[in-house]
């Protein structure tokens, strides 16, 4: 392929599979996605030598490449671009868990503008809803920074009680039931982790922080040492 994504790979994959009278039953393209993220994760493979690209969603600092600043939300690429023009960090908008081929180009073009010296420990700073499934996309974040070899991070939260009145605390968090994304095993884990607000299974929207975007920047300032 050239130019194509993960995608077009299986528009081609697909006629095969019709053919076996096999479409039905089964999401292909999402077995398709799982097996050539193991390869790449395992290094057999990578999405360049398939002549895939991806839609990027992020941009590497100029001035200061070694701090990232991570969003859950794509809606928020926009927000964190003006970060990476204003101070030169880099920012991912990450839309969920980002993809393997995301991480391969990114961490491709981070370490091509890393110095050496800030290799040591990147900061990485997040704008994640405050609950399990906002912390199992830092952590897969992380992991697959290891995986292509940036191991030395560190998550720094901006999503937090501890960044809101008790107040806005009150206002704006919700219940860990119903239709969230987390299992009870997860949240229970997470409550533990962190201590959720006040003890109880409550978590924070990342868009709550946003109605201020200057508290944002000032906390970003603040724990970028910029």
């Amino acid at each position: 392929l050239e130019g194509g994504n993960v995608r077009s790979l299986w528009y081609m994959i697909k006629p095969s599979i019709s053919r076996l009278g096999a479409l039905e039953g089964s999401d292909h393209y999402k077995t398709l996605s799982e097996v050539l993220a193991r390869l790449v994760t395992h290094k057999i493979v990578t999405y360049k030598e398939y002549g895939l690209l991806e839609e990027e969603n992020w941009v590497i600092g100029k001035k200061n490449p070694h701090i990232i600043l991570l969003a859950e939300k794509r809606s928020h690429f926009r927000f964190i671009k003006g970060f990476n023009e204003q101070y030169g960090v880099t920012v991912l908008a990450a839309g969920g868990i980002p993809g393997m081929i995301t991480m391969e180009f990114f961490t491709d073009a981070l370490k091509k503008a890393l110095p050496q010296s800030h290799l040591k420990e990147i900061p990485v700073i997040t704008m994640t809803d405050y609950d399990p499934a906002g912390d199992l996309i830092v952590s897969t974040f992380l992991d697959d920074l290891k995986t292509y070899n940036i191991p030395k991070t560190k998550f720094i939260r901006l999503v937090s009680p501890a960044n809101f009145t008790p107040e806005e605390v009150e206002a704006y968090k919700y219940a860990l039931v119903g239709d969230n994304e987390a299992t009870p095993t997860m949240v229970k884990k997470w409550l533990k982790k962190t201590g959720g607000i006040n003890g109880k299974a409550f978590g924070l929207e990342t868009d709550a922080l946003m109605i201020t975007p200057a508290r944002v920047r000032e906390l970003f300032l603040k724990v970028a040492g910029l």
